[in-house]
């Protein structure tokens, strides 16, 4: 399909589709080589799911490790979810150490990771006991209709082929399962600003860029229903969106008004996040809550 180019020669977007991805990029194989031995390994600037906890008592004392739990996440799903919870299975992609493993077991699911870099990979097996396979989980040999939630919290954007991913997933869901999916959002405030200085561009890792409208037909195009659609700050803060916002509206002097700024600009999906939550249903595609 033809593309053009959006963000310098390599990142390039399908003119008849939207999609936004990376032209030039490793192999599949120098792929996993990298987030096996290089991504986030010791890395003391790395975010706190993928950053290896010292012991699993740092996870009780240090707030980042907590905030690496998940727990508004893990609640927002279990809540669309609308059923009991109690040993049904949960698989979160990309579970870095296992910190939203470790929340919904806590919670009486069973929980499977998939991870490929090796400090996570042991520290969730080790020290947390968990399922957690060190492979590509469209390559897995999962059964259909086997899971009842599935999480992927900024990894989808990392991964070569999208929508051969959200087919497995849908696939591997039981019906009515819930999928919970946060990625960047390449029509944010600040990717529309700061152009190649966005923090979230990330060209050597992020293979693929999704706006709310280009993720939300990827879903539908593989069977799901989208239950809630939003943008948000997200994991990447409030700091920068509400510095953009000032240098472009001045007369946003005040916290107040700067704070209520940034809430029509998330409102208007032009958050750094988008996060959706989709289900597998069989009764056709109906509308949930969506403010994009």
């Amino acid at each position: 399909k033809m593309s053009i180019p959006v963000r310098g020669n390599d990142i390039v977007q399908c003119i008849s589709c939207g999609f936004v991805y990376l032209k030039e990029r490793l192999t599949k194989s120098e792929m996993e080589k990298y987030y096996r031995e290089v991504y986030a390994v010791d890395d003391p600037n790395a975010a706190s799911p993928v950053r290896v906890p010292k012991s699993i008592e740092e996870i009780e004392l240090k707030k980042e490790y907590k905030g690496a739990l998940r727990e508004a996440l893990f609640d927002e799903a279990v809540k669309f979810y609308g059923n009991s919870i109690k040993a049904k299975k949960f698989i979160d992609i990309g579970c870095g150490w296992g910190g939203l493993l470790l929340n919904a077991s806590r919670h009486g699911m069973d929980v499977m990771g998939f991870e490929l870099t090796q400090p996570n990979v042991e520290f969730a097996r080790k020290k947390l006991g968990f399922d957690v396979r060190q492979e590509q989980f469209d390559k897995s040999d999962l059964p259909e209709n086997y899971a009842d939630i599935i999480t992927m919290s900024h990894v989808l954007e990392h991964v070569p082929e999208p929508a051969e991913f959200v087919e497995k997933i849908y696939k591997t869901l039981k019906k009515d399962g819930i999928f919970f999916c946060v990625v960047p959002n390449f029509n944010s405030l600040c990717s529309s600003i700061e152009k190649e200085n966005w923090q979230w561009l990330e060209r050597d890792w992020h293979y693929s860029h999704f706006t709310p409208k280009v993720l939300k037909k990827l879903l539908e195009d593989k069977g799901f229903t989208i239950e809630k659609l939003e943008t948000v700050s997200g994991d990447y803060g409030t700091d920068a969106p509400i510095k953009a916002l000032y240098s472009l509206y001045p007369d946003l002097n005040t916290p107040e008004k700067l704070t209520d700024a940034l809430n029509k600009i998330n409102n208007a999906g032009q958050g750094e996040e988008i996060r959706i939550i989709a289900r597998k249903s069989t009764n056709g595609k109906k509308k949930g809550k969506n403010n994009n």
